[in-house]
């Protein structure tokens, strides 16, 4: 009986994806996975078909929607590198370092004989969300530096004058900018246009290095534009498209490294 209610839950699930797009949680997830899909070995699409019974896309916000229910919120990573001061520093907790589960996971997947089917698929499943959640501003915790404000963004938004905070700006309106009409595949062929030079940069190095060498610079970049108070639409427009291109850039990388990922491990 579960294991039904469960399919039809996730079958319900992906059919979002072939509407209008939402928060990072759906849009850029799901385009995160149809960039990695397309850029998977055969051999790495196959196996990964073969352990989770579907496709990448179907499983993009599987962990958002049941993977803090029993019996998987004690065992679920966490969604976030919350940073213990205000260069960046990421503490020594996978709870807490969502790029440290990840590395772990790698190191674990390398030994697949040593491994079960059930534990080989909840692995793929926290992977293909964590990979993805890193690299989004709204992911990336970073205490204020000593003396000057916190940085706890209320923004006044839609027809009530509801309050989106920060993170939550960033895991909707700032990807989702005159897109609310468009597909996660539509996203998908927008973006996906890195050159075989760049792609294979950016898959360099493991997750902590992402982290270091990208998302610190990428989270005051966004506190930089993201202006403390007022509504959603008097951002000015300049402002709004350089938003979206941060998000942009940081689907495309998660989408090919968790590709990098996946292909590592079924090679």
């Amino acid at each position: 009986m579960k294991r039904h209610f469960l399919t039809i839950l996730l079958t319900a699930l992906s059919l979002c994806y072939i509407g209008e797009v939402f928060a990072w949680g759906g849009a850029a997830h799901t385009a995160t996975t149809l960039i990695a899909e397309r850029h998977l070995t055969p051999k790495a699409k196959e196996m990964v078909e073969h352990y989770l019974g579907h496709t990448l896309p179907f499983y993009a916000i599987w962990l958002d929607q049941v993977g803090y229910s029993d019996p998987y919120y004690k065992e679920a990573p966490g969604h976030t590198n919350m940073a213990v001061d205000h260069t960046g520093t990421l503490p020594d907790s996978e709870k807490k370092a969502v790029s440290l589960t990840i590395e772990r996971i790698r190191k674990d997947m390398k030994h697949l004989d040593k491994l079960n089917d059930s534990t080989i698929r909840v692995n793929l499943l926290y992977l293909i969300h964590t990979v993805a959640d890193m690299h989004c501003p709204g992911h990336n915790y970073i205490p204020a530096k000593p003396g000057t404000p916190k940085r706890h963004y209320r923004l006044v938004t839609g027809k009530k004058n509801s309050r989106v905070s920060f993170h939550s700006f960033w895991d909707n309106d700032a990807f989702n900018y005159k897109r609310n009409k468009w597909t996660a595949e539509r996203i998908a062929d927008h973006i996906d246009n890195l050159t075989p030079k760049e792609q294979k940069k950016i898959v360099k190095g493991t997750a902590v290095k992402w982290y270091y060498a990208e998302m610190i610079d990428a989270k005051q970049r966004a506190i930089e534009l993201t202006p403390l108070t007022g509504h959603v639409n008097s951002i000015p427009r300049e402002t709004r498209l350089e938003m979206q291109r941060i998000c942009d850039e940081k689907v495309v990388a998660g989408g090919y490294r968790l590709a990098h990922i996946l292909n590592e491990i079924f090679k």
